[in-house]
């Protein structure tokens, strides 16, 4: 399995909004949804759960690796048959409102546009660092190092606190 930047920022950042996660969930699709002659599997890259919600999310680093449509019927695709095996398999995500999330570092505005017409969040990895950054900013008072926050968390409190970041954080 390779190392996703996204997938690690965007786990962190719904952890620590009170999500409980779990990360590349996989799964087992028909061999009418895989189109090879058996079965397939497919994985979700995040599934965060609190309370009230269900959220189905899927992390790229770029999406325009193909044409915008093919890549569209991709992620729906990709959308449907995990919430489908979340709702059949998944006993906490029943009464909850589903969320299908796209956090992504590149991608194209006709791309964006089409997805947000299917029900499908994107979310801009920059996006996404400015309002974690907004959550860690109040814990600066509060800050010292230690094991209790997940390294990623420790790491962006450490480079807020030295001076590292000062720039963005002035914009936030």
């Amino acid at each position: 399995m390779a190392i996703s930047y996204v997938e690690d920022i965007a786990s962190e950042y719904y952890r620590i909004k009170g999500y409980l996660i779990s990360r590349d969930v996989h799964y087992q699709v028909p061999k009418e949804i895989s189109k090879k002659r058996v079965a397939g599997w497919k994985d979700i890259d995040i599934l965060a759960l609190n309370e009230k919600e269900a959220l189905i999310i899927e992390c790229k680093g770029f999406t325009g690796t193909t044409k915008a449509s093919e890549m569209y019927k991709k992620l729906v695709d990709d959308f449907r048959s995990a919430e489908e095996y979340c709702v059949k398999n998944i006993p906490l995500f029943k009464d909850k409102r589903i969320r299908k999330v796209l956090v992504v570092d590149y991608s194209t505005k006709k791309l964006d546009d089409m997805l947000s017409k299917a029900n499908i969040e994107i979310y801009h990895l920059e996006n996404l660092m400015k309002d974690f950054l907004k959550i860690l900013k109040p814990r600066l008072d509060t800050y010292r190092m230690g094991k209790e926050e997940h390294p990623m968390t420790r790491t962006l409190l450490f480079l807020v606190k030295k001076g590292f970041l000062k720039e963005r954080l002035e914009e936030i």
